[in-house]
């Protein structure tokens, strides 16, 4: 939903010279850009643990470490934690069969998320943190069809796996920081660069909470705020408050029966799935974005055998975090009333509540105000809007101080490294997520970006990279 009516109560500063001279420098840029976000998009990184994938993936990940270094960062690998192993369905799900989902999303060794950081030279300074994810969703293979950038005849806009989702919002990031530095405007800076944001951030979710509730010396929180290079919603729309999203794998089993001979001494395990998934989607409300949707379905008895195992992997959305977790009980509820073991019939769930909801907050939109103003100078109009979509701007706005929120228990995310207490709170903090290029098309083989915006919207993130960097911290 988009609130084209949301007017900034912030009146930006007209460009100083020196501002000036930045927006001219980036445009300068505009070969370099398009150069830069051919060699990244011609870089397959969907789909892992396609081995071509993975290759991607480090070979993108040396790429912007390389640059980010040049520019005075130092770089650290953070080991990723595993995913639950429900996830992947690879002989996984217990008495099911190991030919479950045959391959799984993930690599058995979780990919590492990159942090660059070069902090301030002034104790007065908080540096700002961005974000961005190398993965995409698209087919790495040889013979895919949709694997490289393509440039339409008017070069207005360009077509390629990742192009505007994201690999556009990290060659604007790279040279707004380059072309600030090559400027003599000290911006201090946090990069945080996953490589499994598609498939749910499981591998790098400590990472992006860890580095957004980094502290300093003192006690406070380091960074004054995070930007996220997730693509513009719409022409320049700002996302300032998000639902959260879950994973769910509800597993059912039965009896094994001949059913020509023996029909009635066996219990349908797809019988009662179906049962199961039809009353979760009951619990489906569109008005409040409460959804829970069961799309993969497994069973692998044939068709002359009454089945004695099934299973469903299915995606919940939620608008808050509390009706997410009412959702996730509500599943563990109609579990367990379909569950009869004397009569030779269970059904269970696991559930992993990855995304917080993302609420917006009084700080975010006074980020997002800002960036309006200044949107407004350059002749960009921005327009707030809310989505049910999830990325990691939830995961980053909640920080530590959300991350004991999922269900505890069979099923939770369970990561060993989470702390059994909560970490004391820090003060809120503000988070945009659609800081990216414009475009469309995402996770289509017709995703495509207007090339204008690479120009246009580096200039932005820019030119506030420099005034939040200058005013030394977020108007809240």
């Amino acid at each position: 939903m988009t609130d084209a009516s949301t007017r900034s109560p912030v009146t930006a500063e007209p460009l100083s010279d020196a501002e000036r001279k930045l927006t001219m420098s980036i445009m300068a840029r505009w070969s370099k850009l398009l150069g830069d976000l051919t060699e990244l998009v011609n870089i397959p990184t969907g789909r892992a643990p396609h081995p071509i994938a993975v290759e991607g993936l480090n070979r993108t990940r040396t790429l912007l470490r390389a640059r980010l270094e040049k520019l005075g960062a130092n770089c650290d690998f953070i080991p990723g934690d595993p995913r639950p192993a429900w996830l992947d369905r690879v002989g996984q799900v217990s008495s099911l069969p190991d030919r479950v989902g045959q391959v799984s999303n993930l690599p058995s060794t979780p990919p590492p998320t990159l942090v660059a950081r070069r902090l301030a030279t002034k104790s007065d300074r908080r540096p700002i943190l961005l974000s961005g994810h190398l993965d995409t969703v698209h087919d790495p293979s040889p013979d895919a069809p949709f694997r490289t950038l393509t440039v339409s005849a008017d070069k207005t806009k360009a077509t390629g796996p990742g192009v505007v989702d994201m690999k556009g919002g990290l060659v604007i990031a790279l040279h707004a920081l380059e072309a600030l530095a090559d400027a003599g405007i000290d911006v201090p800076f946090g990069f945080i660069l996953n490589s499994d944001e598609e498939t749910g951030s499981f591998s790098s979710d400590r990472a992006l909470r860890a580095e957004a509730s980094r502290t300093d010396r003192a006690g406070a929180r380091l960074y004054s705020c995070a930007l996220a290079l997730e693509p513009a919603n719409g022409t320049n729309g700002l996302v300032t408050s998000r639902g959260g999203s879950g994973q769910c794998m509800i597993e059912a089993k039965g009896r094994a029966a001949h059913v020509g001979r023996d029909f009635a001494s066996g219990r349908s395990a797809t019988d009662l799935l179906a049962r199961m998934i039809i009353a979760g989607h009951k619990l489906t409300n569109p008005i409040t974005g409460d959804i829970v949707n069961f799309s993969t379905l497994f069973c692998d008895q044939p068709p002359n055998q009454v089945a004695d195992h099934a299973a469903a992997w299915g995606n919940l959305r939620y608008h808050t975090q509390e009706s997410g977790e009412k959702l996730a009980a509500a599943i563990q509820r109609l579990c367990a009333e379909r569950t009869t073991p004397a009569d030779g019939r269970t059904i269970t769930a696991a559930v992993s509540l990855i995304r917080p909801a993302k609420p917006g907050t009084p700080e975010t939109l006074a980020l997002a105000y800002q960036v309006q103003a200044i949107a407004a100078v350059l002749g960009q109009p921005v327009t707030f809007s809310t989505t049910s979509g999830v990325c990691d701007g939830n995961n980053l706005q909640a920080g530590l101080d959300g991350w004991h929120r999922s269900p505890t228990g069979a099923g939770s995310h369970g990561s060993p490294t989470r702390d059994s207490q909560p970490p004391a709170p820090l003060p809120p903090f503000p988070v945009l997520d659609t800081l990216g290029v414009r475009g469309g098309g995402l996770h289509t083989p017709q995703e495509w970006i207007d090339l204008a915006s690479l120009v246009e919207r580096c200039q932005l993130l820019a030119i506030l990279l420099s005034r939040l960097s200058n005013a030394g911290a977020v108007g809240c």
